[in-house]
């Protein structure tokens, strides 16, 4: 009977840590958007049914969206006036072209559903784990898609209180007791680059805020950092090696036959052998694939 119980005891210990890896970080869920009948991404708020069904059951006074896709410019909104009874919709022009608010309130504004922001129209920086742009449990998987021809993003949820980290390895991207890391743009600002810090260390990531919004991300590569005079002072920032240990090694950007390779605080670049490239994954010199 003992020998049963720690069995299942076991065989549940392997199912509950399945999704972690050997320092608490977790795998997130994958989350495929909701489409409209056409195809294409739609916001969190939207109407797609009959202006006098609707108003039927609402009061006089709210508001509605026209259009089944809000994070497409061009919606138009009515008003209900009474049973059965509505507004001319009123088409969203420039500088306001998007129809977006809770369901009743719908309005005409400048930028589309944060929903639409972060699910249709998020810009990949490169190949990897990159984070949401205001939602710290929402992070992406940017790959190359070969019949696009561009790099194209999946988005992935982590568990409550597991927020996404840069510093999650092979997926398991959802950091235990993680700090929640978000762009802080600036309202006073109309455009700047913000450093998003995962670790307390030197930060690997920054994001382009405009107007108050952040607008995308900019990733150095595995063993580089951002240099901190860049994000002021430069009109893109740019990537660097921190000597934070020694025979610490970083690919050099521009030519995978050179590396850096940290000794005595400062950054030498090391050749690599006739016939090999640096690996960022195994941060040695490898022969190039045929």
């Amino acid at each position: 009977m003992k020998l049963f119980i720690g069995v299942v005891l076991l065989a549940f210990l392997s199912v509950s840590t399945a999704d972690e890896d050997h320092n608490g970080y977790q795998k997130g869920t994958r989350v495929d958007p909701p489409t409209n009948s056409t195809g294409g991404r739609q916001g969190k708020y939207f109407y797609a049914g009959n202006p006098g069904d609707t108003c039927k059951t609402s009061p006089p006074g709210t508001s509605f969206c026209t259009e089944s896709n809000s994070c497409s410019p061009g919606g138009k909104v009515f008003t209900c006036t009474d049973l059965y009874g509505y507004t001319e919709p009123v088409a969203c022009a420039e500088p306001t072209p998007y129809c977006t608010g809770n369901t009743g309130f719908g309005k005409c504004t400048a930028f589309p559903e944060r929903t639409c922001e972060t699910s249709l129209n998020y810009k990949c920086p490169g190949i990897g784990y990159f984070p949401d742009l205001y939602d710290c449990l929402t992070y992406y998987y940017c790959d190359y898609d070969a019949n696009q021809k561009r790099l194209v993003p999946q988005q992935y949820a982590c568990n409550s209180g597991y927020p996404f980290s840069a510093d999650g390895k092979g997926g398991y991207n959802c950091a235990p007791k993680g700090t929640c890391v978000v762009p802080k743009c600036s309202s006073f600002i109309a455009a700047e680059w913000v450093p998003l810090n995962y670790s307390g260390s030197s930060s690997t990531m920054a994001v382009y805020c405009l107007n108050g919004r952040p607008k995308y991300v900019y990733s150095c590569p595995p063993g580089l950092a951002i240099n901190s005079y860049s994000l002021t002072n430069t009109a893109s920032p740019y990537c660097e090696v921190q000597c934070t240990r020694d025979l610490l090694r970083a690919p050099f950007v521009s030519d995978n036959t050179r590396y850096y390779e940290c000794r005595g605080g400062v950054a030498y670049q090391v050749l690599c052998p006739r016939g090999r490239i640096y690996d960022s994954y195994t941060e040695s010199c490898v022969y190039k694939p045929f």
